[in-house]
Protein backbone atom coordinates (compact mmCIF):
# COMPACT_ATOMS: atom_id res chain seq x y z
CA UNK A 1 0.00 0.00 0.00
CA UNK A 2 1.16 2.89 -1.02
CA UNK A 3 1.97 5.75 1.99
CA UNK A 4 -0.33 8.67 2.17
CA UNK A 5 1.47 12.02 1.11
CA UNK A 6 2.28 14.34 3.32
CA UNK A 7 2.17 17.77 2.46
CA UNK A 8 4.57 20.54 4.20
CA UNK A 9 2.83 23.27 5.56
CA UNK A 10 4.63 26.38 3.77
CA UNK A 11 7.52 27.95 5.78
CA UNK A 12 7.52 31.50 7.33
CA UNK A 13 10.10 33.66 7.97
CA UNK A 14 10.89 34.65 11.32
CA UNK A 15 12.38 38.26 12.15
CA UNK A 16 16.25 38.19 13.38
CA UNK A 17 17.27 37.70 16.94
CA UNK A 18 16.38 40.99 19.05
CA UNK A 19 13.87 41.85 15.90
CA UNK A 20 11.03 41.53 18.38
CA UNK A 21 10.56 45.69 17.99
CA UNK A 22 9.07 44.90 14.24
CA UNK A 23 5.48 43.15 14.08
CA UNK A 24 6.18 39.90 12.22
CA UNK A 25 3.51 40.61 9.69
CA UNK A 26 5.19 43.79 8.47
CA UNK A 27 8.82 41.93 8.54
CA UNK A 28 7.38 39.31 6.11
CA UNK A 29 6.29 41.53 3.90
CA UNK A 30 9.46 43.10 3.73
CA UNK A 31 11.87 42.16 0.59
CA UNK A 32 14.02 39.11 1.34
CA UNK A 33 17.20 41.49 0.37
CA UNK A 34 16.33 44.31 2.89
CA UNK A 35 15.53 41.62 5.31
CA UNK A 36 18.96 40.17 5.32
CA UNK A 37 20.63 44.19 5.30
CA UNK A 38 18.51 44.62 8.78
CA UNK A 39 19.79 41.09 9.62
CA UNK A 40 22.96 41.94 8.63
CA UNK A 41 23.37 45.47 10.80
CA UNK A 42 21.66 44.14 13.60
CA UNK A 43 24.11 41.45 14.09
CA UNK A 44 27.23 44.03 13.44
CA UNK A 45 26.28 45.70 16.61
CA UNK A 46 27.55 43.56 19.00
CA UNK A 47 30.81 42.99 17.25
CA UNK A 48 31.45 46.55 16.97
CA UNK A 49 30.68 46.55 20.98
CA UNK A 50 33.34 43.85 21.33
CA UNK A 51 35.94 45.32 19.22
CA UNK A 52 35.53 48.71 20.84
CA UNK A 53 35.53 46.98 24.11
CA UNK A 54 39.10 45.19 23.62
CA UNK A 55 40.37 48.49 22.78
CA UNK A 56 39.29 50.38 25.32
CA UNK A 57 40.80 47.65 28.00
CA UNK A 58 44.04 47.52 26.35
CA UNK A 59 44.29 51.47 25.78
CA UNK A 60 43.83 51.52 29.68
CA UNK A 61 45.42 48.91 30.83
CA UNK A 62 48.65 49.99 28.59
CA UNK A 63 51.57 51.72 30.73
CA UNK A 64 51.48 55.57 30.22
CA UNK A 65 49.48 58.64 30.97
CA UNK A 66 47.94 60.91 28.53
CA UNK A 67 48.11 63.73 30.85
CA UNK A 68 51.42 63.29 31.63
CA UNK A 69 52.48 62.98 27.70
CA UNK A 70 50.11 66.08 27.23
CA UNK A 71 52.06 68.60 29.57
CA UNK A 72 55.15 67.08 29.14
CA UNK A 73 57.96 68.68 31.09
CA UNK A 74 55.40 71.43 32.63
CA UNK A 75 53.74 68.68 34.18
CA UNK A 76 52.20 70.05 37.58
CA UNK A 77 50.23 67.60 39.92
CA UNK A 78 47.20 69.81 40.50
CA UNK A 79 46.88 71.11 37.04
CA UNK A 80 47.02 66.83 36.41
CA UNK A 81 44.53 66.34 38.58
CA UNK A 82 41.99 69.10 36.82
CA UNK A 83 42.55 67.51 33.48
CA UNK A 84 42.24 63.79 34.53
CA UNK A 85 38.72 64.99 36.06
CA UNK A 86 37.93 66.80 32.66
CA UNK A 87 38.74 64.37 30.50
CA UNK A 88 37.08 61.79 33.26
CA UNK A 89 40.44 59.69 33.62
CA UNK A 90 39.56 59.59 36.88
CA UNK A 91 36.63 57.47 36.95
CA UNK A 92 36.57 53.35 37.09
CA UNK A 93 36.78 52.01 33.87
CA UNK A 94 33.08 50.72 33.54
CA UNK A 95 32.00 54.32 33.91
CA UNK A 96 34.59 55.38 31.33
CA UNK A 97 33.50 52.89 28.99
CA UNK A 98 30.03 53.87 29.71
CA UNK A 99 30.29 57.20 28.61
CA UNK A 100 32.40 56.66 25.22
CA UNK A 101 29.64 54.30 24.32
CA UNK A 102 26.52 57.00 25.04
CA UNK A 103 28.90 59.81 23.57
CA UNK A 104 29.13 57.13 20.51
CA UNK A 105 26.03 56.59 19.93
CA UNK A 106 25.08 60.22 19.38
CA UNK A 107 27.69 60.50 16.74
CA UNK A 108 30.44 62.37 19.43
CA UNK A 109 33.39 60.56 19.50
CA UNK A 110 35.30 63.73 22.11
CA UNK A 111 38.04 65.69 21.46
CA UNK A 112 41.23 64.88 21.04
CA UNK A 113 43.81 65.62 24.17
CA UNK A 114 47.24 66.36 21.91
CA UNK A 115 45.50 68.55 19.18
CA UNK A 116 44.15 71.39 21.54
CA UNK A 117 40.53 69.87 22.27
CA UNK A 118 39.97 69.47 18.54
CA UNK A 119 36.88 67.18 17.60
CA UNK A 120 37.50 63.69 16.63
CA UNK A 121 35.01 62.95 14.36
CA UNK A 122 35.92 66.04 11.50
CA UNK A 123 38.90 65.26 11.86
CA UNK A 124 39.15 61.65 11.29
CA UNK A 125 36.58 61.64 8.32
CA UNK A 126 39.24 64.21 6.98
CA UNK A 127 41.56 61.53 7.58
CA UNK A 128 39.70 58.74 6.31
CA UNK A 129 38.73 60.17 2.99
CA UNK A 130 42.36 61.03 2.50
CA UNK A 131 42.99 57.42 2.41
CA UNK A 132 39.63 56.02 0.57
CA UNK A 133 41.00 58.29 -2.76
CA UNK A 134 44.26 56.60 -2.26
CA UNK A 135 42.86 53.64 -1.91
CA UNK A 136 40.18 53.84 -4.53
CA UNK A 137 43.52 54.56 -7.30
CA UNK A 138 45.16 51.38 -5.57
CA UNK A 139 42.49 48.79 -6.34
CA UNK A 140 41.47 49.93 -9.66
CA UNK A 141 44.98 49.43 -10.59
CA UNK A 142 45.18 45.99 -8.68
CA UNK A 143 42.16 45.27 -9.92
CA UNK A 144 42.46 45.87 -13.48
CA UNK A 145 46.47 44.14 -14.11
CA UNK A 146 45.82 41.33 -11.27
CA UNK A 147 42.44 40.28 -13.62
CA UNK A 148 44.38 40.58 -16.65
CA UNK A 149 47.33 38.97 -15.90
CA UNK A 150 45.29 36.25 -13.96
CA UNK A 151 42.68 35.74 -16.98
CA UNK A 152 45.95 35.68 -19.22
CA UNK A 153 47.77 33.05 -17.03
CA UNK A 154 44.60 30.93 -16.94
CA UNK A 155 44.35 31.09 -20.66
CA UNK A 156 47.50 30.00 -21.65
CA UNK A 157 48.92 27.79 -18.73
CA UNK A 158 52.35 26.64 -18.32
CA UNK A 159 53.95 28.88 -20.89
CA UNK A 160 56.60 31.44 -20.89
CA UNK A 161 53.53 33.82 -20.55
CA UNK A 162 52.23 32.03 -17.24
CA UNK A 163 55.41 31.01 -15.60
CA UNK A 164 56.95 34.99 -16.17
CA UNK A 165 53.62 36.62 -14.65
CA UNK A 166 52.95 34.27 -11.93
CA UNK A 167 56.87 34.66 -10.71
CA UNK A 168 55.99 38.80 -11.25
CA UNK A 169 53.38 37.88 -8.73
CA UNK A 170 55.05 36.16 -6.23
CA UNK A 171 57.53 38.63 -6.12
CA UNK A 172 54.56 41.31 -5.24
CA UNK A 173 52.90 39.41 -2.23
CA UNK A 174 57.08 39.26 -1.18
CA UNK A 175 58.91 42.68 -1.72
CA UNK A 176 58.14 44.77 1.27
CA UNK A 177 55.86 47.64 0.69
CA UNK A 178 58.23 50.54 2.54
CA UNK A 179 61.12 49.28 0.28
CA UNK A 180 58.85 49.19 -2.60
CA UNK A 181 57.86 53.08 -1.77
CA UNK A 182 61.27 54.63 -1.06
CA UNK A 183 62.70 52.36 -4.55
CA UNK A 184 59.63 54.12 -6.29
CA UNK A 185 60.80 58.00 -5.30
CA UNK A 186 64.18 57.27 -5.54
CA UNK A 187 63.51 56.25 -9.12
CA UNK A 188 61.10 58.48 -10.40
CA UNK A 189 60.93 61.34 -8.66
CA UNK A 190 64.58 61.77 -7.77
CA UNK A 191 66.03 60.38 -10.53
CA UNK A 192 64.07 61.32 -13.21
CA UNK A 193 62.37 63.79 -11.79
CA UNK A 194 58.74 63.05 -13.46
CA UNK A 195 56.54 62.66 -10.10
CA UNK A 196 56.58 64.35 -6.60
CA UNK A 197 58.56 62.58 -4.00
CA UNK A 198 55.42 62.64 -1.30
CA UNK A 199 52.27 65.18 -0.26
CA UNK A 200 48.88 64.69 -2.10
CA UNK A 201 48.43 68.28 -3.22
CA UNK A 202 49.84 70.82 -5.37
CA UNK A 203 50.77 73.95 -2.80
CA UNK A 204 52.06 76.39 -5.53
CA UNK A 205 49.81 79.02 -7.24
CA UNK A 206 46.45 77.50 -8.89
CA UNK A 207 45.68 80.51 -10.68
CA UNK A 208 49.08 80.54 -12.42
CA UNK A 209 48.87 76.98 -13.00
CA UNK A 210 45.51 77.55 -14.94
CA UNK A 211 47.20 80.14 -17.21
CA UNK A 212 50.39 77.69 -17.31
CA UNK A 213 48.48 74.82 -18.76
CA UNK A 214 46.21 77.36 -21.34
CA UNK A 215 43.15 76.42 -19.87
CA UNK A 216 43.45 72.36 -20.96
CA UNK A 217 41.60 70.55 -17.88
CA UNK A 218 43.52 66.97 -17.91
CA UNK A 219 46.75 69.01 -17.58
CA UNK A 220 44.99 71.18 -15.03
CA UNK A 221 44.23 68.24 -13.12
CA UNK A 222 47.66 66.04 -13.47
CA UNK A 223 49.36 68.81 -12.27
CA UNK A 224 47.22 70.03 -9.65
CA UNK A 225 45.96 66.15 -8.23
CA UNK A 226 47.05 62.96 -10.44
CA UNK A 227 50.51 63.09 -10.35
CA UNK A 228 50.36 62.85 -6.43
CA UNK A 229 48.42 59.84 -7.01
CA UNK A 230 50.25 57.96 -8.91
CA UNK A 231 53.58 56.62 -6.43
CA UNK A 232 51.92 55.62 -3.16
CA UNK A 233 48.88 54.30 -5.39
CA UNK A 234 50.76 51.82 -7.08
CA UNK A 235 53.07 51.25 -4.17
CA UNK A 236 49.87 50.03 -1.96
CA UNK A 237 48.33 48.54 -5.15
CA UNK A 238 51.48 45.97 -5.27
CA UNK A 239 50.08 43.81 -2.86
CA UNK A 240 46.32 42.95 -3.91
CA UNK A 241 47.19 43.18 -7.09
CA UNK A 242 50.10 39.88 -6.91
CA UNK A 243 46.98 38.01 -4.19
CA UNK A 244 44.11 39.17 -7.42
CA UNK A 245 46.55 37.42 -10.28
CA UNK A 246 47.35 34.48 -8.38
CA UNK A 247 43.70 33.71 -7.50
CA UNK A 248 42.42 34.46 -10.71
CA UNK A 249 44.40 32.38 -12.20
CA UNK A 250 43.61 29.11 -9.75
CA UNK A 251 40.58 29.80 -10.15
CA UNK A 252 39.81 30.44 -13.74
CA UNK A 253 41.76 26.81 -14.37
CA UNK A 254 39.46 25.01 -12.13
CA UNK A 255 36.54 26.39 -13.81
CA UNK A 256 38.01 26.13 -17.80
CA UNK A 257 37.91 22.29 -16.97
CA UNK A 258 33.85 22.14 -16.03
CA UNK A 259 31.74 19.94 -18.46
CA UNK A 260 29.70 23.69 -19.28
CA UNK A 261 33.08 25.50 -20.59
CA UNK A 262 33.63 22.16 -23.14
CA UNK A 263 29.93 22.50 -24.05
CA UNK A 264 30.67 25.95 -25.20
CA UNK A 265 33.66 25.39 -27.21
CA UNK A 266 32.08 22.62 -28.81
CA UNK A 267 29.16 24.88 -29.99
CA UNK A 268 31.89 27.45 -31.39
CA UNK A 269 32.16 30.08 -29.60
CA UNK A 270 34.72 32.42 -29.63
CA UNK A 271 38.09 31.58 -27.22
CA UNK A 272 37.21 35.02 -25.93
CA UNK A 273 33.55 34.66 -25.50
CA UNK A 274 34.18 31.10 -23.48
CA UNK A 275 37.01 33.05 -21.03
CA UNK A 276 35.62 35.80 -20.27
CA UNK A 277 32.01 35.65 -20.21
CA UNK A 278 31.50 31.62 -19.38
CA UNK A 279 35.07 31.14 -17.30
CA UNK A 280 34.93 34.50 -15.73
CA UNK A 281 31.79 34.96 -14.30
CA UNK A 282 31.77 31.81 -12.77
CA UNK A 283 35.12 32.20 -11.07
CA UNK A 284 34.23 35.67 -9.73
CA UNK A 285 32.83 34.70 -6.56
CA UNK A 286 36.19 33.82 -4.30
CA UNK A 287 37.42 36.73 -6.33
CA UNK A 288 35.03 39.36 -4.91
CA UNK A 289 35.69 38.38 -1.69
CA UNK A 290 39.17 38.84 -1.84
CA UNK A 291 38.76 41.91 -3.52
CA UNK A 292 36.73 43.40 -0.73
CA UNK A 293 38.58 41.89 1.99
CA UNK A 294 42.09 43.65 1.04
CA UNK A 295 39.98 46.83 -0.18
CA UNK A 296 39.01 46.71 3.59
CA UNK A 297 42.51 46.18 4.95
CA UNK A 298 43.97 48.79 2.82
CA UNK A 299 41.28 51.29 3.92
CA UNK A 300 42.60 50.78 7.30
CA UNK A 301 45.96 49.23 7.01
CA UNK A 302 48.46 51.84 4.82
CA UNK A 303 50.08 53.25 7.37
CA UNK A 304 53.47 52.29 5.79
CA UNK A 305 52.90 53.47 2.39
CA UNK A 306 51.34 56.63 3.78
CA UNK A 307 54.02 57.19 5.84
CA UNK A 308 56.55 56.61 3.71
CA UNK A 309 54.88 59.23 1.00
CA UNK A 310 53.53 61.84 3.64
CA UNK A 311 50.23 61.02 3.23
CA UNK A 312 47.35 62.65 5.43
CA UNK A 313 45.51 59.26 6.44
CA UNK A 314 43.97 57.62 8.75
CA UNK A 315 46.76 55.17 9.38
CA UNK A 316 48.85 57.30 9.90
CA UNK A 317 46.64 59.48 12.11
CA UNK A 318 46.22 56.54 13.95
CA UNK A 319 50.06 55.52 14.63
CA UNK A 320 50.36 59.21 15.70
CA UNK A 321 47.54 59.08 18.01
CA UNK A 322 49.10 55.66 19.72
CA UNK A 323 52.52 57.66 19.86
CA UNK A 324 51.04 60.32 21.94
CA UNK A 325 48.51 58.50 23.89
CA UNK A 326 46.11 59.96 22.31
CA UNK A 327 42.57 57.97 23.49
CA UNK A 328 39.87 59.69 21.78
CA UNK A 329 41.99 59.57 18.08
CA UNK A 330 42.73 55.58 18.79
CA UNK A 331 38.94 54.84 19.77
CA UNK A 332 37.68 56.71 16.94
CA UNK A 333 39.51 55.37 14.57
CA UNK A 334 38.85 51.42 16.04
CA UNK A 335 35.08 52.36 15.55
CA UNK A 336 35.54 54.03 12.03
CA UNK A 337 37.47 50.62 11.01
CA UNK A 338 35.00 48.15 12.61
CA UNK A 339 32.37 50.45 10.55
CA UNK A 340 34.44 49.67 7.49
CA UNK A 341 34.64 45.99 7.53
CA UNK A 342 31.01 45.13 8.43
CA UNK A 343 29.84 47.42 5.32
CA UNK A 344 32.92 46.22 3.15
CA UNK A 345 31.53 42.73 3.68
CA UNK A 346 27.93 43.17 3.42
CA UNK A 347 28.40 44.65 -0.02
CA UNK A 348 30.77 42.15 -0.98
CA UNK A 349 27.81 39.58 -0.02
CA UNK A 350 25.34 41.44 -2.21
CA UNK A 351 27.28 41.38 -5.12
CA UNK A 352 27.17 37.86 -5.47
CA UNK A 353 23.71 37.71 -6.22
CA UNK A 354 24.57 40.16 -9.01
CA UNK A 355 27.58 38.09 -10.61
CA UNK A 356 26.73 34.79 -9.67
CA UNK A 357 21.99 33.83 -10.70
CA UNK A 358 22.59 30.60 -8.40
CA UNK A 359 23.21 32.73 -5.63
CA UNK A 360 19.99 34.34 -3.91
CA UNK A 361 18.86 35.64 -0.47
CA UNK A 362 16.60 33.84 0.70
Amino acid sequence: MDSPAISAAPEKSLPPAGGSWLPRRLWNRLPPLLRYVVMRVLASVPVLIGVTFICFSVLMAAPGDPVRIVMGQHYNADIAASLRAEWGLDRPFIVQYGRFLGRTAQGDLGKSYVKGGMEVGPYLVGRFVNTLLLTLVAMAIAIFVGLIAGIVSAAWPRTAADYLLMLGAVAGISVPVFWLGLMLQLLFASWLGWLPVSDMSYTGDLQGLWRQVDGNYLAYWWQATGKYFVLPGATLAVVPMAIIARLTRSSMLEVMNLDYIRTARAKGLSFRRVVLVHGLRNALIPIVTVIGNNFAILLTGAVLTETVFAWPGLGRAMVQAITQYDYPIVLGGVMLMAIVFVIVNLCVDLLYCAIDPRVRIS
